[in-house]
């Protein structure tokens, strides 16, 4: 419940747990809008991030 109190955590702290369900891919789409957060955490050849918001895609260029 401590984490309640903090604001939404979104995905910073299950993205590793979504992640270790996908394994090594060729071609990744991130399932989530957002900033990557499971693609961090996935092995692919080619990713696809799909948030359009321009913070989004600013984080993206600068974190992939």
């Amino acid at each position: 419940m401590a984490g309640l109190r903090t604001g939404y955590p979104g995905l910073t702290h299950t993205a590793k747990q979504i992640a270790a369900f996908i394994g090594d891919c060729d071609v990744f789409c991130e399932p989530f809008a957002g900033l990557g957060r499971v693609s961090e955490h996935v092995k692919a050849n080619r990713y696809v991030l799909n948030d359009k918001s321009s913070f989004a895609f600013d984080y993206l260029c600068e974190h992939f």
